[in-house]
């Protein structure tokens, strides 16, 4: 939200009030000239909202109870902690539990992160010039 902010503080008045002269609505002057001069904040908030929804897995630890319902991040998460629990049992000399190879979870944590990567190319310009909205003054 401060980067939000911090863009539309950055808009001149001088463009709503131009827009406003030429007769434009208060909803018009958003589409029209407000919302295509946020685009690189709005891909830069979506970027950020996707990774964080892509990565969180506390909401299915809460309401999803049926296995086969679970997204990938926790399953990768499940993974993670039976294979510390029976390096665990391991180490204390039970070996009944299966262990589970390291290249698997290194291939499931690649798998996990292969949706973010083919959709940050498509966002990095604006997400560049959304960073930096609020960073260089001139």
């Amino acid at each position: 939200m401060i980067i939000l902010i911090s863009f539309l503080a950055g808009i001149p008045d001088a463009l709503k009030e131009s827009a406003e002269i030429d007769g434009s609505s208060q909803f018009g002057t958003l589409l029209r000239i407000i919302l295509p001069l946020s685009m690189p904040v709005l891909a830069t908030l979506s970027l950020f909202y996707a990774v964080g929804r892509w990565n969180g897995f506390q909401d299915t630890l809460m309401y999803i109870t049926k296995p086969e319902l679970y997204p990938l991040q926790l399953k990768l998460y499940q993974m993670i902690q039976n294979s510390q629990v029976s390096d665990l049992m391991r180490m204390e000399g039970n070996a009944i539990s299966t262990v589970v190879p390291e290249s698997l979870k290194a291939a499931t944590v690649m798998f996990a992160t292969v949706p973010i990567l083919l959709v940050y190319p498509w966002l990095q310009k604006y997400f560049v010039s959304g960073v930096m909205t609020g960073a260089v003054k001139g």
